[in-house]
C-alpha cells in the first residue's frame, strides 16, 4: 500500500511539473467564537472547581487555488490561529498547512498537521455544538490516534469512481512526528519511525453512513512485542429532522518487551495497554434555525498490570444551537464521572457561545 502511495504521488507530480499553472485565487475563511464556561463539581473528594472564564478564540485560513493547463487543479491552505507556544509571548502561530493536486484519477497531497483521516466524531456525532470530550474542557476524554497530528502524504480515490458514494483514503507518514517544515528538520524516536491510516466510508442507502478508519505504527528497532494501532468505526442515519448515531473507538499502545507496556501516546495516561471507547447520540432539527441533542461517550482503559487500578470515564451531553445567517449562538451542558480517568472526580460545565462563520 505504502509503495502504490509513493508511486501514485510521483506521477502525478511529473505530470503537474510539466504542466503550465493558471494564476490563483486567494481565499480567507474561518470563525471568530466568544465562550463563556462555567466549571463545577459535585464530588467529596479528587473535586477539580474551576469556576468561570471567559475567552475569545478565532482560527482563519489562507488559501490559494488554480488549474493547470492539463485540467488538474491544485489547492494550498494553512491555518492561523493561537499557537501553544507563541501565545505565551502574545504571539499567533500558523499550523496545519496542506498542498494537494487533483485529476481523474484522484487527489495526492502533502499534509502539515493536518489531513484528519479519523472518524471517531463525524461518524456517530450528531451534536448541536460539538463533541463534549472536544469543545470545552474535554474532561481528559482519550480517542484513537489520527494521523492529522503528524506530517504525511495522502492519496484520495477519485470521489465518483465507487458506487454508493464509498470513498477510500490513504495515508502515510514516514517520520510519524510534527517536525517537518520549511528549513526544518525531523526527530525520529526510539521506537517508532513510520504510521499509515486508511479510511473508508460508504453512503448505501440515502441518510445512511457508514465510515471507518485504522491506524498502525511501525517499529523501527524492534523493542515493541505488538504494534500500536487504533482505530474507529460508526454508523449515522438522518431521516427527516433527526440524526441518530453510534460509534466505537480502540486503540493498543503496544507492548514493549514482554511484561511492560508503553504509556498511550500522546496523552497524560501510564500504565494502560488500550482504550476503548462508545459514543452515541441523537440530534434533533427543531426547525431550518433551531438544532438540539443529547449525546454520551464512554471510555474504557485497560490497565497492563494487576497493579494499575482504571476507571471509566463518561460524559454526558445537552446542546442547542440557533443559527442567525452567519452567527450561531449555542449552549452545552455536560456531565463528567471520574474525569480525568480519577476516581470519583466528577464535574460539571456549561457552555455559552456565539460563533461567527467569515
Amino acid at each position: 500500500m505504502k509503495n502504490i502511495l509513493k508511486i501514485g504521488l510521483v506521477v502525478l507530480t511529473s505530470v503537474a511539473m510539466n504542466s503550465i499553472s493558471f494564476a490563483g485565487e486567494l481565499s480567507v475563511t474561518g470563525s471568530a467564537n466568544a465562550r463563556y464556561q462555567i466549571m463545577s463539581s459535585d464530588s467529596t473528594s479528587a473535586g477539580n472547581n474551576l469556576d468561570k472564564g471567559l475567552g475569545v478564540t478565532n482560527e482563519f485560513d489562507l488559501g490559494a487555488s488554480g488549474e493547470l493547463d492539463n485540467g488538474m487543479t491544485w489547492n494550498y491552505q494553512i491555518q492561523i490561529d493561537p499557537g501553544a507556544v507563541n501565545e505565551t509571548a502574545g504571539g499567533v502561530d500558523y499550523d496545519d498547512a496542506k498542498l494537494t493536486l487533483t485529476s481523474d484519477y484522484g487527489t495526492v497531497g502533502a499534509f502539515i498537521s493536518e489531513g484528519s483521516l479519523g472518524v471517531k466524531y463525524s461518524s456517530w456525532n450528531p451534536s448541536a455544538y460539538g463533541v463534549a470530550s472536544d469543545t470545552g474542557n474535554g474532561f481528559g476524554m482519550k480517542y484513537a490516534p489520527n494521523i492529522g497530528a503528524y506530517d504525511n502524504l495522502q492519496y484520495h480515490l477519485p470521489a465518483d469512481m465507487l458506487p454508493m458514494s464509498t470513498t477510500v483514503k490513504l495515508a502515510y507518514s514516514p517520520a510519524c512526528n510534527a517536525k517537518y517544515s520549511s528549513g526544518g528538520t525531523a526527530a525520529r524516536t526510539d521506537t517508532t519511525h513510520d504510521c499509515s491510516q486508511y479510511q473508508v466510508t460508504t453512503q448505501p442507502v440515502d441518510g445512511l453512513t457508514l465510515s471507518a478508519d485504522y491506524m498502525e505504527f511501525g517499529d523501527s528497532r524492534g523493542t515493541h512485542a505488538s504494534s500500536r494501532e487504533g482505530g474507529s468505526y460508526g454508523v449515522k442515519y438522518a431521516i427527516g429532522a433527526v440524526t441518530v448515531g453510534y460509534g466505537k473507538s480502540f486503540e493498543n499502545s503496544g507492548v514493549v518487551g514482554t511484561a511492560t507496556y508503553a504509556a498511550v501516546k500522546d496523552t497524560a495516561l501510564a500504565n494502560y495497554e488500550s482504550l476503548e471507547n462508545t459514543a452515541y447520540g441523537i440530534g434533533f432539527k427543531v426547525n431550518d434555525d433551531l438544532s438540539v441533542s443529547y449525546t454520551s461517550e464512554e471510555s474504557n482503559p485497560d490497565a497492563a498490570t494487576a497493579s494499575v487500578s482504571t476507571y471509566t470515564m463518561t460524559i454526558e451531553s445537552m446542546q442547542a444551537a440557533y443559527t442567525m445567517g452567519g452567527m450561531t449562538l449555542s449552549i452545552s451542558h455536560d456531565k463528567a464521572e471520574n474525569s480525568d480517568y480519577i476516581q470519583n472526580q466528577n464535574e460539571k460545565e456549561t457552555l455559552f457561545a456565539v460563533g461567527m462563520a467569515f
